[in-house]
């Protein structure tokens, strides 16, 4: 219940009191580790992370103003890949921030950077993969930023950033693989 809370609470902020911002910048959420955060060690759950990180890029996306463009177009969010490294714990009552921000984009997907701090210490750092549809056809980045009225140059896709995907395609083609073998 508590992350409906949080959640609606971020919605509501977002929409009234904080400003517009641009797809180059990086938007910063102020939250705190709560007991119904917690795992059995008594820090932050690695299950909590991704749900958190859905808040963060829920609050990306109304202040870049994408929630009307997703509502008049008519479009879906979906998120198809978070890769996560927990470097270190986030410990009860903990204050923090999650900084979003999209790195870059390809024919299909963004790829939103978002980053767990606590006193400027990135605690955990992740890339999430997310595109758009429109009924169940995937919609490309390049039509969504269009629709925000501003002219949006494409960031330089870092190296770590190609290597992920080069990786993942590995590993879906293997799944895929292994996968049609049992159909057969």
């Amino acid at each position: 219940m508590n992350l409906y809370i949080r959640f609606f609470l971020n919605i509501i902020k977002n929409l009234f009191f904080r400003k517009p911002m641009s797809v180059k910048d990086t938007s910063v959420i102020k939250l705190r580790v709560l007991p119904n955060d917690l795992d059995l060690n008594m820090h932050m759950n690695n299950g909590r992370y991704p749900t958190v990180m859905d808040i963060g890029r829920t609050e990306y996306t109304i202040r870049l103003g994408l929630h009307k463009v997703i509502m008049k177009e008519k479009l879906g969010a979906v998120a198809a890949g978070v890769n996560i490294s927990f470097l270190k714990p986030l410990n009860l009552f903990a204050s923090y921030e999650l900084h979003t921000k999209v790195i870059s984009w390809d024919n299909m997907w963004f790829y939103i950077e978002q980053q767990f701090v606590k006193d400027g210490l990135i605690m955990a750092h992740a890339i999430a993969k997310v595109t758009f549809l429109k009924g169940r056809k995937k919609v490309s980045p390049d039509f969504v930023l269009s629709k925000l009225g501003e002219p949006i140059e494409k960031p330089e896709m870092p190296n770590y950033l190609k290597e992920l995907i080069h990786g993942e395609k590995e590993m879906i083609n293997l799944v895929r693989e292994h996968n049609r073998k049992i159909k057969n």
